[in-house]
């Protein structure tokens, strides 16, 4: 989300059409090519969601007040409900409903309600693919033509280069790479089955770059042993681009994704790309993937070990993914967005009155 956040405002602050006002917690990074661009409000520092959520609700409609606020985006799924500004929030994906089991029982609760809240009071809703739209609107989020679909697109930093210039940065012999929290939705145990295999087999490493945040690739390598995988976490894009340009494929072999930008990233690095036809990953990938089932792990080997020896193959999809990505730009994100902006500033505010009415049509 910071990837989307950062990237849509900096092609929104060049349009020049909005004074931009970002409210941020203490600490945060704001890069570097915005500060002269955007006038900055610091906020409390949050000790966890919940404590942030309550602040959004209840302080951050006065405070937007205060700061003369005509409409307020909210990039990351929610937003407050109250408050007398237009609203646009984004929501990324219903992980919660379409596959369950696979967040938190209180984090879903939490986003179920809020979500629900949050599409009915809001003056428009964007969704990053139309897969997302689509489990917005059979989840039953009433939303009818407040509902857009905006693409997301790879962030500054990835394209083609030499990959013998990251000799010594990702140096690790032949290697895939996957680029993910280690979340059960993302299939981790089939890629850790996979990783074994391809080291054993035929001396091909897996690289792992993101957080293990419930310990589930610790687990599975204390019982496993050495098989081939090296974890990264908290590296710069650069580096980030240098593995993708090295590596023999990037693997996203999971169940559910409501968009999947490592997929764009990679392939403007000319990396081949396996995953599943899963949520929004056909939607992102095109015909510039392969495709396995999520929970294959021999699948996923004999896609991996069709590349190692297909050099042909691998150019060709490089080649095809270097066209697919032309689909997707943050500037075309921009322009989208803002128009918008502009029909919501443009008509009557929908706020809480929409909500009592939703209610009472539906006896809800």
């Amino acid at each position: 989300m910071a990837t989307y956040s950062w990237s849509l405002l900096r092609e929104l602050a060049a349009l020049k059409r909005y004074d931009l006002i970002a409210f941020v917690q203490p600490g945060t990074a704001l890069p570097v090519d915005l500060t002269s661009k955007l006038r900055v409000v610091t906020v409390p520092k949050f000790n966890g969601r919940f404590q942030r959520v309550i602040w959004e609700q209840t302080m951050l409609p006065a405070v937007a007040r205060r700061h003369g606020v005509r409409l307020l985006f909210s990039p990351g799924n929610t937003g407050p409900i109250l408050g007398d500004f237009r609203k646009v929030v984004t929501i990324h994906d219903l992980m919660y409903a379409m596959v369950p089991g696979s967040v938190d029982r209180h984090q879903s609760r939490f986003r179920r309600v809020m979500d629900r809240l949050t599409a009915r009071t809001a003056d428009a809703v964007i969704a990053v693919s139309e897969t997302t739209a689509g489990d917005i609107r059979a989840t039953g989020l009433r939303v009818g033509r407040r509902l857009h679909v905006v693409h997301e697109a790879a962030g500054p930093g990835f394209g083609p280069g030499d990959p013998e210039d990251a000799a010594g940065i990702c140096d690790h012999g032949p290697f895939i790479m996957m680029v993910a929290s280690v979340l059960p939705h993302k299939s981790p145990q089939t890629v850790v089955q996979a990783a074994a295999l391809l080291w054993h087999r035929a001396g091909i490493r897996t690289v792992i770059l993101g957080t293990d945040p419930y310990g589930t690739l610790a687990a599975a390598l204390a019982r496993s042993g050495n098989i081939g995988i090296t974890r990264l976490h908290g590296v710069s894009t650069p580096v980030l681009a240098a593995h993708y340009r090295r590596a023999l494929c990037l693997v996203m072999p999971s169940e559910y994704e409501g968009f999947g930008l490592p997929i764009l990233e990679a392939q403007l690095c000319g990396c081949p790309v396996v995953t599943t036809r899963r949520g929004a990953l056909p939607e992102v990938a095109g015909d510039a993937a392969l495709y396995i089932e999520p929970g294959d792990a021999s699948g996923l080997v004999a896609a991996v070990l069709r590349l190692s020896e297909d050099t042909a193959l691998k150019a060709e999809l490089a080649t095809r993914g270097r066209a697919n990505v032309e689909r997707f730009s943050w500037a075309r994100a921009a322009a989208q967005t803002a128009a918008i902006f502009d029909a919501c500033l443009a008509s009557p505010r929908r706020g809480m009155a929409a909500l009592w009415r939703d209610m009472d049509r539906n006896g809800s």
